[in-house]
């Protein structure tokens, strides 16, 4: 079984999360803090969510870590890869796609990304 989360946009693998290195006990205590946050309530696109379920803050979370990504807050990206890579053992990969000025994101339990092959072409003469 491979232990990694793998998060993508457009295509593109942003992010690689190592699910057997251990996080310390501060950050654990963080994910916990992020969940009575979002037991408050949550906002998704045009409606508020008043007591999120745990794929409903996994859409919430993931869509944190992409706008993270895009404006390069690695706190934010680090923690919300956390998140979910540590809330949602079942979590293969996050696919997201651009579409306009939004996000189209799908949470996959079923595919597992596989290593990129380089495949070297010579030119002929």
């Amino acid at each position: 079984m491979d232990n990694k989360l793998s998060i993508l946009l457009d295509g593109t693998s942003q992010v690689e999360y190592d699910r057997t290195k251990k996080l310390p006990q501060n950050q654990l205590e963080y994910l916990n803090l992020m969940d009575q946050q979002m037991s408050n309530g949550i906002h998704m696109g045009n409606k508020n969510i008043s007591n999120p379920n745990q794929l409903e803050r996994a859409y919430f979370v993931a869509n944190q870590l992409l706008i993270a990504i895009q404006t390069d807050n690695e706190m934010l990206a680090s923690a919300a890869c956390a998140y979910l890579a540590n809330r949602i053992p079942d979590l293969k990969q996050v696919e997201a796609k651009k579409q306009g000025a939004s996000l189209s994101i799908l949470l996959r339990f079923d595919k597992q990304m596989k290593e990129a092959v380089s495949v070297n072409f010579s030119m002929p003469n």
